[in-house]
């Protein structure tokens, strides 16, 4: 349902300054509309469902972490344990960065 409002604007008033502001001001109570009414969803949902979907939150964020992690310092795989004794046996050009 779209309600409708009739104005009088005196002349002299610029009227697209005036009709951009007021679709602003609809955009923006729109959107608290929308934040409340999402708001209220989760406040309805019972407390599994919000375990659940913290659960999935965290481990979506685990993993966004990690690809940017991955990506910013590179994929770091050991094939084996190495003792520091054996790091210190090895020369120097026998590293691999």
């Amino acid at each position: 349902m779209v309600g409708e409002i009739k104005v009088n604007v005196p002349e002299g008033l610029p009227l697209n300054d005036l009709r951009k502001k007021i679709l602003n001001l609809i955009k923006e109570e729109e959107d608290k509309l929308m934040s409340l009414d999402r708001s209220n969803k989760m406040n309805a949902l019972s407390e599994r469902e919000l375990d659940e979907l913290m659960e999935t939150k965290e481990s979506l964020q685990k993993e966004e972490r990690k690809k940017i992690l991955d990506k910013y310092y590179g994929i770091v795989k050991l094939d084996r344990v190495v003792s520091i004794e054996e790091i210190l046996d090895l020369e120097e050009d026998t590293w691999q960065y």
